[in-house]
């Protein structure tokens, strides 16, 4: 019997997703709280998830990322995402995308396991989704997203930084709604700079996908007391890059998402923020908020 086609639509920020597949897969909780039921927008990318695995691997014309368990590389005039199978020691398609990541097919190559049975599967799915909000404007950065009674505002900074710490503080004391807690997007939507959540978040997997107005930018440093000095548009967005996820192999999307740093940081005020990791940090970030500073 023909299984029955089954599809999903999500949005993560202003970019929609179209997936659909004939297999009894499942799509994976992530990033179930991106479904939409009816897409108000048009569609930015459609992607087709096939369990039959392409027989033969085609030759590749240009390599962009090559690490141990997966690569990236150009072939004809497509897109192809592979990994290594370590049984076989060789590379095995397991997603061919156009090249702007509007349209494609992915395979469903893990077989055991917990993502065995989803129709979205890691790494693939990430470098996918990443790369096509990147050609969207779209960035994704390694920053907690909290959403206050004075807007957006995103903590950015690296591993063990405090952005969880922040985040959790500004939750219990400042009356704010945490959307996640280690990855955020942003993007602009006409003069608008929005901020929200990404699918993929730290050790704490509640994740919100509002997006709204970003009111500021704070990259994080540890002290022994808090400290904070608004950056210059040129330092914001050195930083802002920095701690951004674009997808530096491919230049279609270090493009694009440059041009959206470049153009978030004009619009958005960005601080440094050494901090204590106690209440007391938030006067310091709200006394900013409310002195005219992001003006």
């Amino acid at each position: 019997m023909m299984q029955k086609n089954k599809s999903c639509d999500l949005r993560i920020g202003d970019a929609s997703f179209s997936v659909s597949w004939a297999s009894e897969h499942i799509l994976p909780d992530l990033y179930k709280p991106f479904l939409v039921d009816d897409l108000s927008a048009a569609t930015t990318a459609n992607y087709k998830v096939e369990s039959q695995l392409p027989v033969a691997l085609p030759t590749v014309d240009t390599i962009y990322w090559e690490g141990p368990s997966w690569r990236m590389a150009s072939v004809d005039d497509a897109i192809t995402i592979d990994v290594f199978n370590v049984f076989s020691g060789e590379w095995q398609v397991a997603a061919k995308m156009d090249c702007d990541f509007s349209n494609g097919t992915l395979y469903s190559w893990i077989n055991s396991g917990p993502s065995a049975s989803e129709i979205l599967q890691p790494p693939v799915d990430r470098v996918v989704f990443v790369n096509r909000l990147s050609i969207m404007k779209t960035v994704l950065l390694h920053a907690s997203v909290v959403q206050t009674d004075d807007g957006v505002l995103l903590f950015c900074g690296r591993s063990c930084i405090g952005k969880s710490t922040i985040a959790d503080i500004w939750e219990k004391y400042g009356k704010g709604k945490l959307l996640n807690d280690d990855r955020a997007i942003a993007f602009c939507r006409g003069s608008d700079v929005l901020a929200g959540a990404a699918p993929w978040h730290g050790k704490n997997p509640a994740v919100d996908p509002v997006a709204a107005p970003l009111r500021a930018i704070f990259h994080l440093g540890q002290a022994s007391e808090n400290k904070i000095r608004r950056l210059d548009d040129t330092v914001a967005v050195a930083k802002l890059l920095a701690t951004s996820a674009v997808p530096f192999y491919y230049e279609p999307s270090v493009e694009a998402a440059t041009d959206a740093v470049v153009e978030i940081c004009s619009k958005v005020p960005s601080f440094e923020l050494d901090f204590y990791p106690d209440q007391a940090v938030l006067d310091t970030v709200k006394n900013v908020l409310a002195d005219g500073a992001v003006n």
